[in-house]
């Protein structure tokens, strides 16, 4: 049953790991939506070149308007 007046994320971010970015099999993957488009941005090492990636699309994305 769902509880009235409450919401809830199906998936809890972790430690913060920032919008289109999320941890798996130790590596950092970053994704974006273009509209109802999901593009995959790849697999990185760290959390920054993850959100790196996500920053420059998302300004490529904005751009394209």
């Amino acid at each position: 049953s769902n509880q009235a007046g409450k919401t809830y994320n199906a998936t809890k971010r972790k430690e913060g790991l920032g919008k289109g970015v999320r941890k798996r099999f130790n590596k950092f993957q970053a994704r974006i939506f273009d509209g109802k488009k999901e593009i995959s941005l790849g697999s990185f090492k760290t959390k920054k070149e993850a959100l790196a990636a996500y920053r420059a699309k998302s300004i490529e994305l904005q751009n394209k308007i």
